[in-house]
């Protein structure tokens, strides 16, 4: 481990973390729900999406943006159907309330499909994919999310970059398939932390306000980010919004400003801030080719992309989900490491908010 980098106890973080959405006015398990999702991250490696993004949601719940005592609401259901309304809860209690709900639908039909609207940032998407792959069921998850990406061929933020993740179960000892992206060629944390660390960001990511390529993160943090793989990071953005954005009844990304921790994207259509839609499917195997066979066919299917030969550079071929695996084994063995320019961020948070942060180790 580097000498800019400390590991924590996991339940010390926890704690943190729930004294902090807690003081926010939110109820014990709304607070607890939160601090898994972020956990989680920190946990699979994906800091990101982690307790960095505390100080953010803080922001938000003091400006009204978060409604930290709403509880969500079903008002539409119709066999494995159902849309939610979040009413501006924390994202990660909309994000649990809905794929629990499309879970139950899929021990009852084969198929859960639930929509949910008045959301907000629920964090990394994998949280609740994995959800259902705890279940046995295959798990989708995916949200709009306010404008900050430009559209192929754009030179301004109009899409959001529409995070998407796919788990699936895999045989016993073995990590699930998980799949969790942005359609960004990389998401907003990961220039917020080369912000933090004084680092500069590749040609390739971001425009800068005036929509020329940059590698400043700061000006790309007011400026837009550039879809991953041009016009299909593009398409796949705009299709995540109809399914959730239009199709739940969310407010369209790209009429809405980021005002999250990462920076407001500004545009000619985003001209206000508010909350967003999300998607949460769970599919049954059992439906399908059946849970045995679903398995031995997952088993066959990593088997044979696993025994490709890696080419120069690489030591192995592994399957999505892998490396977040390993990240998390070792985390529940030594901790959870975080940068010290995440560790300074969350000690002033708890400064501000009058919660100690934790000591590395302790």
């Amino acid at each position: 481990m580097s000498a800019d980098r400390r590991r924590f106890p996991e339940d010390a973080l926890r704690s943190y973390a729930e004294a902090i959405v807690a003081g926010l006015g939110a109820s014990p398990d709304a607070a607890r729900v939160v601090a898994d999702s972020l956990i989680e991250a920190d946990r699979r490696g994906v800091h990101t999406h982690g307790l960095v993004r505390l100080a953010s949601y803080c922001a938000d719940a003091r400006a009204g943006r978060i409604a930290v005592d709403a509880v969500p609401r079903l008002e539409r259901e119709h066999g494995p159907t159902a849309a939610l309304d979040g009413l501006g809860a924390f994202g990660a209690v909309t994000g649990t309330a809905s794929m629990d709900e499309a879970v139950a639908r899929a021990k009852r039909h084969g198929v859960g499909f639930v929509t949910a609207r008045g959301c907000n940032h629920f964090g990394a998407a994998a949280f609740y994919s994995l959800r259902a792959v705890e279940h046995g069921l295959v798990g989708i998850a995916a949200t709009s999310t306010p404008a900050v990406m430009a559209p192929w061929g754009g030179a301004e933020a109009r899409l959001g970059n529409n995070p998407l993740s796919v788990a699936a179960p895999m045989p016993v000892g073995e990590p699930p398939f998980v799949l969790d992206l942005a359609q960004s060629a990389v998401s907003r944390g990961t220039i917020k932390l080369a912000e933090l660390n004084g680092e500069p960001i590749p040609i390739g990511w971001a425009l800068d306000p005036e929509g020329h390529p940059t590698t400043d993160p700061t000006a790309a943090l007011v400026g837009a980010l550039l879809p991953s793989g041009g016009h299909k990071g593009s398409g796949l953005a705009f299709a995540i919004e109809v399914l959730t954005g239009v199709l739940a009844g969310g407010d369209l990304g790209p009429e809405l400003i980021n005002a999250s921790l990462t920076g407001a994207a500004r545009s000619s259509s985003a001209t206000r801030t508010g909350t967003v839609g999300s998607l949460y499917v769970a599919l049954d195997p059992a439906c399908f080719v059946g849970r045995r066979a679903f398995i031995a066919r997952m088993a066959r299917l990593s088997e044979l992309i696993k025994a490709t030969p890696p080419k120069q550079g690489f030591e192995e071929v592994l399957v999505p989900g892998e490396p977040e695996a390993r990240a998390a084994e070792q985390a529940r063995a030594r901790g959870i490491e975080l940068e010290e320019s995440a560790i300074g961020v969350l000690a002033d948070l708890g400064a501000a908010e009058s919660v100690a942060f934790p000591c590395a180790g302790a």
